[in-house]
């Protein structure tokens, strides 16, 4: 499955939950007779929309944009390291200061590859949007190859990969790449105005003292000897500070030595990078997969596969669930009479949105920790645990309740959506499989209500 067919298949989740539901009976049914596992059916209904939406082939179009854009750019990134090599060096009217070259073409380089190697000791912060120019690039791309959308679809791709660090180390390819095209630049311009022109080497300082800079300049040479570029000894060496118009073999070895230095100290670096970038990368592509355990996808995959036998929570992974723990402690270190609903995956009764209420609604794993550390630091003093009835029910919604039954001081689960007697039940009894009295699950949205905004104490 492609990337960019798992980002469309979370683009259609997020367009539903919007209410934008697709009309999709007719592919359903054609879906329903394939004998192609549940997964590739989610991915082959969500294609079948995007090409509806997008136009056929959409796909190829937006790659083939993405090649011509990252084209352009690489160009122009080494027009620009050509430039820049060709600025620092001058016109050779005046002798060229081989550390100030050298330096001005791999100090900024330099820079950010240590910078990078630094920011892998920390994990990216899964709130922020991430980097502005890839964001750039995929617009353009979009809208070229004439996809609307394309903040939605930038959205629905951070869902997706949330958790993931495909973006780290892809933004680390792109940028690797990038340098690369600087460097590369940088040293066919030294290369092509070395063969062009003459130019004469000095180094020269005033405040460090003379005997240093000789000693760094023959350090530094080793790595571009062992690539087998020619450095100059340490004789020419102590001549270039007091004649700068030496031979033109010294000049020569002198120009070798700064070639040398570019690729063994900046190329050669940044391809290593490059390499490791990309392997994590397609690492990580590899564990990329839709979360099945959302109850969109689990509505889904009983639509398009209705024989298809999810693990029953009370069979399968009973085991493993937490308890709900129905006697909990009043603690003293309960919220300020917090009264919190809490809706997963789906949206409060209408009739309560015009009431002074906390709501909030979780979704993926991660707002699900975020709510349980939450709960954890403030109990809230009652709390009303929303469920969608209408959907099979889950093992990780069980979970979650578990874990979150600890950390409040009253609770109650609202099953509120109207819903068929067979699913119903089915959530009545994984409830009460996992300890949830019968009388904790409230049915009717004024009845909840009341309970939330009561006074009375749980006996």
């Amino acid at each position: 499955m492609s990337l960019l067919s798992l980002i469309a298949c979370e683009y259609q989740r997020l367009e539903e939950r919007r209410g934008l539901r697709a009309d999709d009976q007719a592919l359903v049914a054609r879906l329903r007779g394939l004998s192609s596992s549940p997964v590739s059916k989610i991915l082959a209904r969500s294609d079948a929309l995007a090409a509806a939406r997008w136009g056929a082939g959409w796909e190829a179009r937006l790659i083939a944009r993405l090649r011509w854009i990252g084209a352009l750019v690489f160009v122009v990134v080494l027009l620009a390291g050509a430039g820049s090599a060709s600025l620092v060096l001058g016109e050779g009217a005046r002798p060229a200061n081989v550390l100030w070259l050298v330096g001005s073409l791999l100090g900024l380089p330099s820079l950010m590859l240590l910078l990078w190697l630094l920011s892998l000791l920390w994990r990216p912060s899964e709130q922020r949007s991430g980097p502005r120019l890839p964001r750039w690039l995929a617009a353009l791309a979009l809208r070229w190859a004439g996809i609307a959308n394309a903040e939605q679809l930038w959205t629905a791709s951070a869902g997706l990969l949330r958790g993931n660090r495909l973006p780290r180390w892809g933004f680390s390819l792109l940028s690797h790449a990038l340098w690369l095209a600087w460097l590369g630049g940088a040293l066919l311009g030294l290369a092509f105005a070395f063969s062009l022109r003459r130019y004469d080497f000095v180094w020269e300082t005033t405040l460090l003292a003379p005997q240093w800079l000789p000693q760094l300049i023959d350090r530094l040479a080793i790595w571009p000897a062992q690539l087998g570029f020619a450095v100059p000894d340490a004789a020419q060496v102590a001549a270039s500070a007091v004649q700068p118009e030496g031979s033109a073999e010294v000049a020569q070895r002198w120009a070798e030595w700064s070639l040398g230095m570019l690729l063994g100290y900046g190329l050669l670096p940044r391809l290593l990078a490059l390499l490791v970038s990309g392997g994590c990368l397609l690492w990580q592509r590899r564990r990329l997969a839709l979360d099945l355990s959302l109850p969109y996808y689990l509505s889904l995959l009983e639509r398009l596969s209705p024989s298809h036998q999810r693990l029953q929570p009370q069979h399968a992974v009973a085991p493993v669930l937490p308890r709900f723990q129905v006697a909990r402690a009043r603690a003293a270190s309960a919220g300020e009479d917090e009264r919190l609903v809490l809706c997963l995956e789906c949206d409060p009764p209408a009739l309560w949105m015009d009431n002074d209420l906390a709501i909030e609604r979780v979704e993926s794993r991660e707002e699900r920790a975020l709510m349980l550390r939450r709960l954890r630091a403030t109990p809230a003093s009652r709390l009303l645990f929303v469920l969608d009835p209408r959907l099979s029910p889950d093992r990780s919604s069980l979970g979650f309740l578990s874990e979150i039954s600890p950390h409040t001081a009253q609770l109650r689960i609202g099953l509120l959506q109207p819903a068929c007697s067979e699913r119903l039940q089915a959530w009545l009894e994984e409830l009460q499989a996992i300890g949830v009295p019968a009388e904790h699950c409230l049915q009717d949205a004024e009845q909840a209500r009341h309970w939330l905004e009561g006074d009375d104490d749980e006996h």
